[in-house]
């Protein structure tokens, strides 16, 4: 059964994967697996995208003191420059709120985003956007944790205070801070989604065929102008 071709409208055969006038592939757009395929690589990019947002909402940095966790900070925290620390021995949780991490929140718009454009526009041709959307979010929140994070929350927790001035240095000096699962969930789903859609670009260049020349006819005009047929 002949179909056309969804690029130019050419006939196509039903065994032909490309079609012979424009070389589009069109066996794909006839069998192509069905959206909630997970294991297409599409999908298993935008779930990789979506465990990176939820792991926006669980720890990234962990506060402790000689065995005590001062306080937990998520991404989303992180974002919204907020942080609570809590005093383990007075009881006493003190709210630190500042600027919002400009950083974390570029990171963030851009997972959604790049998500959101992965929905509505052709995947292959946003798979080179979402790599690069994914591979800078993911610079991003490293950088921000593991190097200038880590200073700012340290510097918070340090005003800890106690009612003895050499138990407060001791604790200053005891502080340490270390990165939460959250922070590395969010890492390894970006570095995963950077991975399929790459997988989705190399499919999609695979998918092409060669481009077809159409040879056009030639036609001997026989008006006034041309060469008399020979007798």
């Amino acid at each position: 059964m002949a179909t056309t071709c969804p690029n130019c409208g050419a006939a196509v055969g039903s065994e032909d994967r490309f079609c012979p006038a424009c070389g589009a592939a069109v066996a794909a757009e006839r069998g192509a697996p069905s959206v909630g395929d997970l294991a297409e690589p599409r999908n298993l990019a935008r779930i990789a995208q979506v465990v990176a947002l939820i792991g926006f909402v669980l720890p990234w940095i962990t506060v402790s003191c000689q065995g005590r966790v001062l306080a937990q900070v998520s991404g989303l925290d992180m974002a919204l420059g907020r942080a609570t620390v809590h005093n383990p021995f007075t009881g006493v949780s003190q709210a630190h709120s500042g600027s919002p991490n400009g950083a974390i929140v570029v990171a963030l718009v851009m997972i959604i985003a790049g998500l959101a454009i992965s929905f509505n526009m052709a995947i292959v041709r946003t798979a080179l956007a979402n790599i690069i959307a994914c591979a800078t979010a993911l610079l991003l929140i490293a950088y921000e944790v593991l190097v200038s994070a880590g200073s700012m929350v340290r510097s918070q927790a340090s005003t800890t205070r106690v009612p003895d001035n050499g138990v407060e240095r001791s604790i200053a000096e005891a502080i340490k801070v270390g990165t939460g699962f959250g922070f590395w969930l969010t890492c390894l789903a970006l570095a995963a989604a950077i991975f399929f859609y790459l997988r989705v670009r190399g499919g999609g260049r695979s998918d092409r065929a060669p481009h077809v020349t159409r040879a056009e006819p030639q036609v001997r005009s026989n008006g006034a102008g041309s060469d008399p047929p020979p007798p």
